[in-house]
């Protein structure tokens, strides 16, 4: 903060602006960061209910954005949502530790597939990657 302030007093616009935009994705980084700490922080309540598949594959996608982001990870997501009976918190980190092995597995150039088919008295979520495949 102090350089881009002697960058301002200088005359120095470019070099300030710069700066300035430095702080800004430092704080931004800063704020993911503790999301992620909040997000594994909880905890679970142990109670069942109906909740949204998208729902809880926002909030693991929420704690995975900045790891997906460096990698250069592609995930694609399915069209559909359903309710499913689970506890929130769990289900998202099943979640998040799928992504985070995929991730570990092949570092750059993943891409994850997320289906979810739904039928009357079931929900099948499936997660495919194209790392290396355990033999």
């Amino acid at each position: 903060m102090q350089n881009g302030v002697l960058f301002l007093a200088r005359g120095n616009l470019k070099g300030a602006s710069e700066n300035f935009a430095l702080i800004g994705q430092l704080c931004a980084r800063i704020g993911a960061i503790t999301g992620e700490l909040r997000g594994f922080a909880r905890k679970a309540t142990g109670t069942i209910t109906a909740i949204s598949m998208k729902q809880v594959l926002d909030g693991a996608l929420l704690l995975m954005r900045d790891r997906i982001k460096t990698a250069e990870a592609l995930v694609n997501e399915p069209k559909t949502d359903v309710l499913v009976q689970a506890e929130a918190v769990r289900l998202e980190q099943v979640l998040v530790n799928l992504m985070q092995n995929a991730l570990d597995a092949r570092g750059q150039g993943l891409v994850i597939d997320i289906d979810l088919m739904v039928t009357p008295s079931f929900a099948e979520f499936e997660m495919r990657d194209n790392g290396p495949r355990l033999t």
